[in-house]
C-alpha cells in the first residue's frame, strides 16, 4: 500500500490517504497500480481521455499530486506530497503493460485517399470464412452516414462486388460490420454501440466465426458486443481489401481517419490473443496471420502508385490518391526520455 499522512491541495482526508488498502487495513488490492493522479479541481470527461494514456510532467494546472509507482511512494509534482510505500513489489517494464511502439500512422483525407490490397496471392484476403481483423484508428471526423474505415469489396450492387467483410463507423462514432450475402442490394449488417470520439486513439478488433456464424467487436481489447447472421458471405469475384474507402467509390465511401498497424488473419482470434497483441508489433509468423501492414513505411504525402509494405510479405498495398504518413501515431510511450536530435524511436 502507500500512505499519504497530510492533506493534498484542497483534500483533506479524515485519516490517512491510502492507496491499495482500505481505512481499517482489512481489504488489500490484489494487482497492480501505477500513475495515481489526484487534482485539486474536478476534471472534465475531455481533460481525462486527452492524458490518460501518457506521462504527464508534475506541472500540470490543479495536479495536487502525481504518483508514478514505478519506483517508490515519490510525488512526482513541486508539492512534496511524498507517500510511504508498504509491503509492495515494483515490477518491472518487462512485466508492466507495454508501450505502444507506433511512431507513425497513415492519414486519410476523407474524399479519394485509401490504399488497395488487392484479394492478396491466390485470393487469400477473399475471406469467407473465420476472421480477424485488427488495427489501430483515430477519426478526424464522422461526417458521412457511413465512414468507412476497412472494406473488401468494390462500389456497386452486383454479386462480383460484393463485401465479404467492412468495417464502417456510423456519425454517432458506433462501429458498423457488414458483409453481402447471395442478395447483392442486402447486407448482413449491426451497429455496435461504441460512441468513439473523435481526436482519440483507439484499438478496433472484430472477429468472425463461420461456425457459429457470430461477428464480435472489441475496442482497445474489450468485447462491445457480438453479431450473430444469418447468411454467410457470397459472391465478391472482383471485389478487393482496402483501408480507408470502398474500391472504385466516390468521396462519400471514404473515412476521413488516421490508421496504424492493420493485421488480417484467417482464424479467429481470442480475447487474450487480440490482449497481447494490440500493444506492439507481432511475429509475422504467428499464426494464421494472412498480411500485417504496419503503416509506418515512410513520413509526408505519398503519391498515387507507391507500395505499401506487408510485413509477411505477400500482399502489399499500393497507394490511391495522396494520403500522409504521419508522427505521433497511437498512444504516447508510457516513459518520457529526452534525444538531441530529431528522431523516431520503433
Amino acid at each position: 500500500s502507500l500512505t499519504l499522512n497530510q492533506d493534498i491541495g484542497n483534500f483533506a482526508p479524515d485519516g490517512n490517504l491510502q492507496i491499495g488498502i482500505n481505512r481499517l487495513g482489512s481489504a488489500n488490492f490484489n494487482g497492480e497500480i501505477s500513475d495515481v493522479r489526484v487534482w485539486d479541481d474536478i476534471r472534465t470527461s475531455t481533460e481525462i481521455s486527452d492524458n490518460y494514456t501518457s506521462r504527464l510532467n508534475g506541472a500540470e494546472e490543479g495536479l495536487a499530486a502525481y504518483y508514478r509507482l514505478d519506483a517508490d511512494g515519490t510525488d512526482s509534482t513541486a508539492n512534496g506530497n511524498d507517500g510511504t510505500v508498504t509491503g509492495t513489489t515494483l515490477v518491472t517494464p518487462s512485466t508492466s503493460p507495454t508501450p505502444i511502439p507506433f511512431a507513425r500512422a497513415i492519414d486519410f483525407d476523407g474524399t479519394d485517399d485509401r490504399v488497395d490490397f488487392g484479394r492478396g496471392a491466390n485470393d487469400e484476403l477473399a475471406i469467407t470464412g473465420d476472421l480477424t481483423v485488427e488495427l489501430w484508428y483515430k477519426a478526424d471526423d464522422f461526417a458521412d452516414s457511413l465512414n468507412f474505415i476497412q472494406t473488401f469489396g468494390a462500389a456497386g450492387e452486383t454479386t462480383p462486388v460484393n463485401s465479404l467483410y467492412n468495417l464502417a463507423v456510423d456519425p454517432s462514432g458506433n462501429l458498423v460490420y457488414l458483409h453481402e450475402d447471395s442478395n447483392p442490394a442486402a447486407n448482413e449488417e449491426h451497429t455496435f454501440t461504441t460512441g468513439l470520439s473523435t481526436d482519440r486513439w483507439y484499438h478496433i478488433a472484430y472477429t468472425r466465426d463461420a461456425d457459429d456464424k457470430t461477428v464480435t467487436m472489441y475496442v482497445d481489447g474489450n468485447s462491445v458486443g457480438t453479431f450473430t447472421y444469418t447468411d454467410d458471405p457470397f459472391g465478391g469475384e472482383n471485389s478487393q481489401l482496402a483501408l480507408g474507402g470502398l474500391t472504385s467509390g466516390s468521396a462519400v465511401d471514404h473515412g476521413n481517419f488516421s490508421a496504424a498497424d492493420l493485421r488480417v488473419f484467417n482464424t479467429v482470434r481470442t480475447v487474450d490473443e487480440i490482449r497481447e497483441g494490440m500493444s506492439g508489433y507481432i511475429d509475422p509468423q504467428t499464426p494464421g496471420l494472412v498480411s500485417n501492414w504496419r503503416l509506418n513505411d515512410g513520413l509526408g504525402t505519398t503519391t498515387a502508385g507507391d507500395t505499401i509494405l506487408d510485413i509477411v510479405g505477400n500482399n502489399d498495398g499500393t497507394v490511391v490518391g495522396d494520403p500522409q504518413f504521419v508522427d505521433g501515431s497511437a498512444p504516447v510511450y508510457s516513459y518520457q526520455f529526452t534525444t538531441d536530435e530529431d528522431i523516431a524511436v520503433y
